[in-house]
Formats: C-alpha cells, structure tokens, sequence
C-alpha cells in the first residue's frame, strides 16, 4: 500500500477521491485537480496519459475504482480503501 502512495500524481488522485464521496467523477476533473495541486508543472496531456496508462489501471487492479474508458468516468470507488491510502499518503 506504501508503494501505492510514493507518486505525487497518485497521491493527489487519492486525495480528490476522499474529498469527493458522491462515488463519481470524470478523467477531466482528476487532470484539472491534479493540475491545480501537483508541485510537477506537467500540460494537462502529460497528466492524461499517465492517468490512463498507469494510475487508474492500478488502482482499478486492487479494487479501489472502476474506469470507464469509453465515457472516461471514474466512479464506485471503496471508500475504506480510499480512505486508507490518504492516511498513509498524508503520515
């Protein structure tokens, strides 16, 4: 779970998923927030490609989130799960 949360970009994405627990929201918000938040100064494309091909198939590998490639929504998160790995994030 440690290893989960050493990636700024995921951290953040952890992050917008325990603050927003309506159980959805879009790829285009994650980049907007990731964007506003990160330290790295990455274009809104950078962030895209490195959600898609590494955060959100890792997260959807253990069950933290389901991604809908074709409408690109995020949604029916865990919430224990989530909540577990801001709290490490954030120690």
């Amino acid at each position: 779970m440690h290893a989960l949360c050493a990636d700024e970009q995921r951290r953040l994405l952890i992050e917008f998923l325990y603050s927003h627990a309506n159980g959805w929201c879009t790829q285009a918000e994650l980049i907007d927030y990731i964007s506003e938040n990160s330290e790295q100064h990455m274009s809104h494309k950078a962030i895209r490609l490195r959600l898609i091909h590494s955060h959100l198939p890792c997260l959807e590998d253990i069950g933290v989130i389901r991604y809908h490639k074709q409408t690109k929504a995020v949604h029916n998160w865990d919430d224990d799960i989530v909540e577990e790995l801001y709290e490490l994030g954030h120690s």
